[in-house]
Protein backbone atom coordinates (compact mmCIF):
# COMPACT_ATOMS: atom_id res chain seq x y z
CA UNK A 1 0.00 0.00 0.00
CA UNK A 2 2.96 2.50 0.71
CA UNK A 3 4.69 1.76 -2.38
CA UNK A 4 3.89 4.88 -4.57
CA UNK A 5 5.50 6.62 -1.61
CA UNK A 6 8.47 5.29 -2.46
CA UNK A 7 8.63 7.33 -5.53
CA UNK A 8 10.36 9.89 -3.50
CA UNK A 9 12.99 8.11 -3.17
CA UNK A 10 13.81 8.84 -6.49
CA UNK A 11 12.64 12.84 -6.11
CA UNK A 12 14.19 13.93 -3.47
CA UNK A 13 18.00 13.45 -4.85
CA UNK A 14 16.97 14.86 -8.36
CA UNK A 15 15.40 18.04 -6.26
CA UNK A 16 18.48 18.24 -3.92
CA UNK A 17 20.70 18.27 -7.17
CA UNK A 18 18.11 20.84 -8.33
CA UNK A 19 18.73 22.71 -5.66
CA UNK A 20 22.56 23.46 -6.25
CA UNK A 21 23.84 20.96 -4.35
CA UNK A 22 26.85 18.64 -5.79
CA UNK A 23 26.28 14.84 -6.26
CA UNK A 24 29.23 14.22 -3.58
CA UNK A 25 27.01 16.58 -1.39
CA UNK A 26 24.01 14.81 -2.13
CA UNK A 27 26.28 11.31 -1.61
CA UNK A 28 27.45 12.49 1.78
CA UNK A 29 24.03 13.45 3.10
CA UNK A 30 22.66 9.81 2.11
CA UNK A 31 25.57 8.56 3.91
CA UNK A 32 25.23 10.27 6.98
CA UNK A 33 21.40 9.09 6.96
CA UNK A 34 22.12 5.50 6.35
CA UNK A 35 24.85 5.44 8.83
CA UNK A 36 21.76 6.43 11.36
CA UNK A 37 19.62 3.73 9.86
CA UNK A 38 22.04 0.67 10.79
CA UNK A 39 22.58 1.71 14.56
CA UNK A 40 18.21 2.00 15.13
CA UNK A 41 18.69 -1.59 13.09
CA UNK A 42 20.06 -3.36 16.11
CA UNK A 43 18.02 -1.49 18.53
CA UNK A 44 14.62 -2.55 16.69
CA UNK A 45 15.52 -5.83 16.86
CA UNK A 46 15.62 -5.76 20.64
CA UNK A 47 12.32 -4.35 21.04
CA UNK A 48 10.87 -6.73 18.25
CA UNK A 49 11.83 -9.30 20.94
CA UNK A 50 9.09 -7.79 22.97
CA UNK A 51 7.09 -5.75 21.46
CA UNK A 52 4.67 -5.57 18.76
CA UNK A 53 5.64 -4.93 14.87
CA UNK A 54 2.69 -3.17 14.63
CA UNK A 55 3.82 -0.21 16.50
CA UNK A 56 6.72 -0.17 15.01
CA UNK A 57 5.31 -0.02 11.41
CA UNK A 58 3.07 2.72 12.60
CA UNK A 59 6.12 4.74 13.98
CA UNK A 60 7.89 3.69 10.53
CA UNK A 61 5.21 5.88 9.03
CA UNK A 62 4.89 8.77 11.41
CA UNK A 63 8.88 9.27 11.13
CA UNK A 64 8.65 9.49 7.88
CA UNK A 65 6.03 12.14 7.82
CA UNK A 66 8.67 14.08 9.74
CA UNK A 67 11.07 13.90 6.97
CA UNK A 68 8.82 14.98 4.30
CA UNK A 69 7.88 18.12 6.10
CA UNK A 70 11.47 18.63 6.70
CA UNK A 71 12.21 18.21 2.99
CA UNK A 72 9.25 20.13 2.31
CA UNK A 73 10.66 22.86 4.48
CA UNK A 74 14.00 22.84 3.60
CA UNK A 75 13.18 22.75 -0.14
CA UNK A 76 10.91 25.14 0.01
CA UNK A 77 12.87 27.64 2.17
CA UNK A 78 16.73 26.60 0.26
CA UNK A 79 17.96 25.15 3.49
CA UNK A 80 20.54 22.98 2.83
CA UNK A 81 20.88 21.41 6.41
CA UNK A 82 17.46 20.47 7.01
CA UNK A 83 18.00 18.61 3.62
CA UNK A 84 20.41 16.00 5.72
CA UNK A 85 18.34 16.48 9.14
CA UNK A 86 15.22 15.03 6.83
CA UNK A 87 17.41 12.35 5.41
CA UNK A 88 18.84 11.48 8.76
CA UNK A 89 15.75 10.79 9.31
CA UNK A 90 14.18 9.27 6.77
CA UNK A 91 16.75 6.55 7.19
CA UNK A 92 15.86 6.24 11.08
CA UNK A 93 12.87 4.86 9.62
CA UNK A 94 13.98 2.30 7.53
CA UNK A 95 16.23 1.07 10.59
CA UNK A 96 12.60 -0.04 11.43
CA UNK A 97 12.13 -1.78 8.44
CA UNK A 98 12.39 -5.12 10.00
CA UNK A 99 9.16 -4.56 11.48
CA UNK A 100 7.43 -5.57 8.45
CA UNK A 101 8.82 -9.55 8.13
CA UNK A 102 8.64 -10.19 11.62
CA UNK A 103 4.74 -9.02 11.41
CA UNK A 104 4.19 -11.09 8.51
CA UNK A 105 5.88 -13.94 10.56
CA UNK A 106 3.69 -13.34 13.34
CA UNK A 107 0.54 -12.85 11.40
CA UNK A 108 0.49 -15.63 8.90
CA UNK A 109 0.32 -19.34 9.60
CA UNK A 110 3.15 -21.86 8.57
CA UNK A 111 0.87 -22.88 5.76
CA UNK A 112 0.32 -19.24 4.06
CA UNK A 113 3.83 -17.94 5.42
CA UNK A 114 5.52 -18.83 1.58
CA UNK A 115 3.13 -17.07 -0.10
CA UNK A 116 2.90 -14.03 1.72
CA UNK A 117 6.76 -13.46 1.98
CA UNK A 118 6.37 -14.12 -2.36
CA UNK A 119 3.27 -11.25 -2.05
CA UNK A 120 5.56 -9.10 -0.38
CA UNK A 121 8.27 -9.11 -2.72
CA UNK A 122 5.91 -9.50 -5.77
CA UNK A 123 3.09 -7.00 -5.20
CA UNK A 124 5.10 -3.46 -4.41
CA UNK A 125 6.78 -4.50 -7.94
CA UNK A 126 3.52 -5.07 -9.89
CA UNK A 127 2.40 -1.80 -7.78
CA UNK A 128 5.24 0.41 -8.95
CA UNK A 129 4.82 -0.70 -12.81
CA UNK A 130 1.68 0.92 -12.10
CA UNK A 131 2.00 4.06 -9.81
CA UNK A 132 5.23 5.00 -10.75
CA UNK A 133 3.86 6.28 -14.32
CA UNK A 134 1.09 7.50 -13.58
CA UNK A 135 2.99 9.60 -10.52
CA UNK A 136 5.32 11.17 -13.15
CA UNK A 137 2.95 11.81 -15.10
CA UNK A 138 0.75 13.86 -12.69
CA UNK A 139 4.04 15.50 -11.78
CA UNK A 140 5.46 16.50 -15.28
CA UNK A 141 2.31 19.04 -15.07
CA UNK A 142 3.66 20.57 -11.38
CA UNK A 143 7.46 20.79 -12.18
CA UNK A 144 7.51 23.98 -10.50
CA UNK A 145 5.97 22.88 -7.35
CA UNK A 146 7.41 19.73 -6.31
CA UNK A 147 7.97 20.98 -3.00
CA UNK A 148 3.91 20.71 -2.49
CA UNK A 149 3.63 17.07 -3.35
CA UNK A 150 6.20 16.14 -1.32
CA UNK A 151 3.94 18.24 1.55
CA UNK A 152 0.86 15.56 0.00
CA UNK A 153 2.98 12.96 0.64
CA UNK A 154 3.83 13.83 4.65
CA UNK A 155 -0.28 13.66 4.69
CA UNK A 156 -0.46 10.05 2.99
CA UNK A 157 2.47 8.93 5.41
CA UNK A 158 0.31 10.33 8.47
CA UNK A 159 -2.56 7.35 6.58
CA UNK A 160 -0.25 5.07 6.84
CA UNK A 161 0.52 5.11 10.22
CA UNK A 162 -3.41 4.36 10.87
CA UNK A 163 -3.79 1.63 9.00
CA UNK A 164 -1.21 -0.98 11.26
CA UNK A 165 -3.24 -0.09 14.29
CA UNK A 166 -5.86 0.04 13.12
CA UNK A 167 -7.15 -1.95 10.43
CA UNK A 168 -4.11 -4.51 10.56
CA UNK A 169 -4.42 -7.52 12.57
CA UNK A 170 -2.50 -7.71 15.98
CA UNK A 171 0.42 -9.38 16.31
CA UNK A 172 1.45 -11.49 19.15
CA UNK A 173 2.32 -9.31 21.98
CA UNK A 174 5.95 -11.51 22.10
CA UNK A 175 7.31 -11.75 18.46
CA UNK A 176 10.11 -14.64 18.07
CA UNK A 177 11.90 -12.51 15.33
CA UNK A 178 15.67 -11.62 16.76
Amino acid sequence: MITPTLFWWYVVPYLMLNKGLSVEETGLFYTTGMLTSSIINFLVGKFLDKGSPNILMAIISLIEFFSYILYFIAFASDQHILILVAIAIEYLSRGFYPAYPAYEYEVYPEELRSKAFIYHYILPYLTQAVTYPLIGYLLSFYRENLELSILAIAIFSLFYAYIPISWLPKSREESRAS
